[in-house]
């Protein structure tokens, strides 16, 4: 993961308070627009509400091309 990624959220239960106050549901899409020099943080800025904030790669997967549905 690194600056410019779009990245998911992964899991169904925020696992924060500050995750929860932002209403993060598994699926959402953001964009990561900075690291913390340890490597283990990040800040993404979500598209669905336009919040931006510092959170954990834990939870995170870097979106890479379509995604396969049943419909398609």
């Amino acid at each position: 993961m690194k600056v410019g990624d779009l990245v998911e959220y992964t899991r169904d239960i925020p696992t924060s308070f500050a995750e929860f106050q932002r209403k993060l549901k598994k699926n959402d899409i953001g964009l990561i627009t900075d690291e913390l020099a340890n490597g283990t943080t990040v800040r993404v800025k979500w598209f669905k509400n336009d919040n931006e904030f510092w959170m954990g790669k834990n939870h995170l997967e870097v979106v890479s091309g379509r995604k396969e549905t049943e419909s398609s």
